[in-house]
């Protein structure tokens, strides 16, 4: 397991800026460098081979310590004035999801010396526990798992005494008392729901908190939170009687369905008495919140992919993956900057997919080509800390729909080898474009999903704009800067799969995270009935294919099947016929036809006028014979009686992926591969399956094209 690693405030940098390093180590001197990335990191070796130190860039940290990750999301609030009363009632409705295990506080009345908590056991029953720890059980109230359930939580300060009711709709009405409780303070200074303030422990939903403060049976309102109010800070909630707003910590999930949820509406925006619920999770993470180990001014950097790489030793030992790290950073070009070529990192991509430990658990009849890799004390660490993908399931079973950048990513690194696929994914797996852009000698930028989602087109005056192997979580903004770069006579190269699949949500005061909302399509999880809309921008989530935004239309392909079971080769279609302006494409294409080519796998996109590919799209190259084990996509069946009559054909039939020349309007073109294995073929050093000989004719083309043009 990784005894080293880390996290930066950000991946995005530009020269001139500071970086904040937070680290996790027992040694007593942690040092580190960085790096350039200059080709993949197939073994220790290309650390040095591949890699280029940055002059100046280098130092110490002394004592920096271990650090442990403290999950668990709660709501607290401080009670705006120290109201002075002898019974305090708070009352809410709850929807457990997870009753096992250890006792779950579900609210704790914080008062100047101390609390009194409320908990549910292992079996559902509320439980007191004083400030002293006294814990008292009322078994003659249970919660139940998924049941909306109410409860009315009365505590009396002069005659020490508490009470608790629960009422449910579907379980009889029960209430408990208690006696000689110690009095824990004269003020009542705050309030928590779901944890004790620095964790959470609970899994369920919460819905509109309710205190007041009573004396002589006369009653004031100190709060009414409305989960359901939504303002410009997203984890802030609103007090309805004037008081101070409520905080939810550690991000847990908004925008979910109440009690009072109908199904007559599908939005929180149009609805919010329907949603006045929060999703609570005792793994929700939204900050790590480590402290800074370092700060780092960066000079002025060219643009590039960079490793901040940290290390027990001051010589770093690679062959030790366990001793150091790697935390991925990547700078941004200069304003005016005027190389020809930009590559595009999905790094939206690379956070969805960051932390995902599947390979522990994946079925080996599905998952083929799994083993052991170098990276298992990546895993390891992951699996130790309880850190979760957007693929992953909370406690409960849940889908994870919130990925914060503040914490550990220790699966995005450059030597990452996935376990559970059996190559290079996502960041590791795009240093081979970059390499193959070395041994080119062509002179790039590299750019970054969150740099086009804040600046858009006006990023992309490039004469030729490359995409990663597998961008496939994209945001409408993203969407956006291609669907002009190309309208305005771009040239676009989709060097990947699976690519802008999923929507994804953000918010512009917490660029740390990102969202996603499962709603259909090919899925590990599935958001509740009623809650597909993303909680940090209001939008719709889900695939872009049904939210009227298929890829199709601006790359000339989109997603259609995938499998694990290797990879397949293509042919070329003897009727296609690119244009003259493509000298260099044709003469490829023409000694290509004599056989199988390329690297297809994992997943495939196909051209499909259907869903909006242009019909002037050239489909240069189809897959011929992948293995066995590809399933077409989900989406892909508009109804199933064709497999009522001939299923083996049918799943067949539909599991291609092609390679697309897209002639645009403005005189541009996109040329898409539709496989994420298809960059891996770049790593071959003699070229084995003329993946390099096709991609470079493709850019040498897009090169004289654009030389004329605009955007050079």
């Amino acid at each position: 397991m990784l005894r080293i690693t880390g996290y930066t405030d950000r991946w995005t940098v530009a020269g001139g800026e500071e970086v904040r390093l937070c680290l996790s180590s027992s040694a007593e001197t942690v040092h580190w460098q960085i790096l350039r990335h200059l080709g993949p990191i197939e073994g220790p070796s290309h650390w040095i081979e591949r890699c280029r130190p940055v002059a100046g860039l280098s130092g110490r940290i002394a004592n920096p310590g271990e650090r442990e990750i403290v999950a668990g999301s709660f709501f607290e609030t401080d009670i705006s004035v120290h109201e002075q009363g002898s019974v305090y009632e708070l009352s809410f409705a709850v929807f457990p999801t997870l009753i096992q295990g250890p006792s779950q506080i579900i609210a704790q009345l914080v008062f100047e010396f101390g609390e009194i908590t409320l908990l549910a056991g292992a079996s559902g029953e509320i439980a007191f526990q004083t400030a002293s720890g006294a814990r008292v059980s009322c078994n003659d109230v249970r919660l139940q798992e998924r049941r909306w359930q109410r409860l009315e939580f009365v505590y009396d300060r002069t005659m020490g005494s508490a009470e608790v009711t629960c009422i449910g709709a579907f379980t009889s009405s029960a209430r408990a008392a208690l006696r000689n409780i110690p009095t824990t303070g004269r003020y009542l200074v705050g309030l928590r729901l779901a944890g004790d303030g620095s964790r959470g422990c609970f899994d369920g939903k919460i819905e509109g908190p309710q205190l007041r403060v009573g004396d002589d049976g006369q009653w004031k309102e100190i709060g009414q939170w409305n989960f359901g109010l939504h303002g410009e800070e997203p984890f802030v909630v609103p007090n309805v009687c004037g008081g101070r707003p409520g905080f939810l910590r550690n991000t847990p999930t908004r925008a979910v369905t109440s009690s009072a949820y109908d199904g007559r509406v599908c939005s929180f925006l149009d609805a919010p008495e329907m949603y006045n619920a929060v999703w609570f999770h005792r793994d929700d993470l939204g900050d790590a919140g480590w402290p800074v180990s370092e700060t780092i001014r960066l000079p002025d950097l060219g643009s590039g992919a960079y490793s901040i790489v940290v290390s027990e030793t001051e010589q770093v030992e690679w062959a030790k993956r366990e001793s150091f790290d790697a935390l991925p950073l990547f700078v941004r070009p200069s304003r005016d900057s005027r190389k020809p070529v930009a590559l595009v990192l999905p790094t939206f991509s690379y956070r969805a997919y960051a932390n995902n430990t599947f390979a522990e658990d994946a079925d080996p009849r599905i998952f083929q080509k799994k083993r052991s890799t170098a990276s298992k004390p990546l895993y390891d660490y992951a699996i130790a800390q309880n850190l979760l993908s957007l693929y992953s399931l909370h406690r409960d079973g849940s889908g994870v729909c919130l990925s914060t950048l503040l914490r550990p990513q220790v699966t995005i690194r450059a030597d990452f080898d996935s376990q559970l696929q059996g190559f290079p994914h996502q960041f590791s797996a795009d240093l081979a474009i970059l390499g193959w852009l070395e041994g080119e000698g062509v002179d790039y930028d590299i750019l970054t999903d969150e740099l086009l989602h804040e600046q858009g087109d006006e990023l992309l005056h490039y004469g030729v704009v490359l995409t990663g192997s597998h961008p496939e979580y994209s945001s409408g903004k993203i969407l956006d800067a291609y669907d002009d770069y190309v309208r305005s006579g771009g040239h676009l190269m989709y060097l990947g799969g699976n690519g802008f699949y999923w929507a994804v949500g953000q918010h512009s005061r917490h660029p740390e995270l990102l969202e996603v909302r499962r709603s259909e399509g090919t899925r590990t999880w599935t958001c509740g009935i009623g809650e597909r809309r993303q909680q940090l921008d209001g939008a719709d989530g889900g695939l872009w294919r049904s939210l009227g935004r298929p890829p199709n239309s601006t790359f000339g392909i989109g997603f259609c099947a995938h499998g694990f079971s290797g990879d397949g080769r293509y042919m070329i279609n003897p009727d296609a016929e690119l244009p003259v302006a493509l000298p260099r494409t044709k003469a490829v294409i023409k000694d290509l036809a004599k056989g199988e080519f390329g690297v297809a796998g994992l997943e495939l996109d196909r051209y499909a006028p259907e869903f909006g590919s242009p019909v002037d799209s050239i489909v240069i190259a189809s897959t011929s014979n992948m293995p066995a084990g590809y399933l077409p996509t989900v989406e892909e069946f508009g109804g199933l009686d064709d497999l009522i009559v001939d299923a083996y054909g049918v799943l067949a039939s539909k599991v291609r992926g092609d390679i697309v020349m897209r002639p645009t309007a403005a005189g541009g073109y996109v040329f898409s591969v539709g496989s994420i294995r298809w960059t891996s073929g770049l790593r071959s050093e003699h070229d084995d399956y003329s993946v390099r000989a096709l991609t470079s004719a493709v850019l040498g083309d897009f090169l004289d094209l654009s030389a004329n043009g605009r955007r050079h």
